[in-house]
């Protein structure tokens, strides 16, 4: 593109679509089936759905124009690859929570950290379940919730976000900065994202 050598992973991240049959703009490429984009300079996914982002590969052109690629072996078996994030530092007193377990919810959870936050980040999910795929519900709907999910348990724990599963925000008190949940907790909070969808 422009002139451009450029080299990403072939599959989108979220269900593996050929991304050679997506939709292709300044530098970006848009997923065929569900819309996911990523950033064609490194990768990064730019829009849901999906979390992961694209490996990003080297491109040398040889002497007699031959074009070749630098590239790690796991990240040609996985096609896929987490962006950097960080974890929580223990002097950093402050409290971000993200209300909702959906979509959205789980978005921003990971942007947070990766973006640098190293304060308490707190995760309230009023189901039971881990965040899950809702897209793929009405594709196939003979999985088992475990095979919906983002991500693990061991991947919030890993990065220091606490999932708070079977909770519900029941009242926020914005001019104190407290949020009370029904598991009787109220949390003063820093910042709050509200990601709670709708009702039908």
């Amino acid at each position: 593109q422009n002139d451009r050598l450029l080299a990403v992973g072939a599959k989108c991240t979220h269900y593996g679509a050929p991304l050679q049959t997506g939709a292709l703009g300044l530098g970006r490429v848009r997923c065929p089936w569900h819309g996911a984009c990523f950033n064609l300079e490194n990768g990064d996914i730019e829009d849901f759905p999906g979390l992961d982002s694209l490996p990003c590969y080297r491109v040398e052109v040889g002497n007699e124009g031959q074009v070749m690629l630098r590239a790690k072996r796991s990240d040609l078996v996985n096609n896929k690859r987490l962006k950097n994030m960080v974890r929580r530092k223990p002097d950093d007193q402050r409290v971000f929570i993200v209300v909702g377990g959906g979509p959205s919810g789980a978005v921003a959870v990971e942007t947070i950290r990766q973006e640098g936050f190293t304060g308490r980040l707190i995760f309230v999910c009023r189901e039971d379940y881990l965040p899950y795929d809702r897209v793929k519900i009405s594709k196939a709907m003979n999985l088992e919730i475990e095979q919906l999910r983002f991500r693990d348990e061991e991947f919030y724990k890993e990065y220091d976000i606490e999932l708070w599963q079977g909770v519900a925000a029941e009242k926020l008190d914005t001019a104190q900065k407290e949020l009370h949940c029904s598991n009787g907790y109220v949390v003063k909070y820093d910042k709050i994202y509200l990601a709670t969808g709708c009702s039908a």
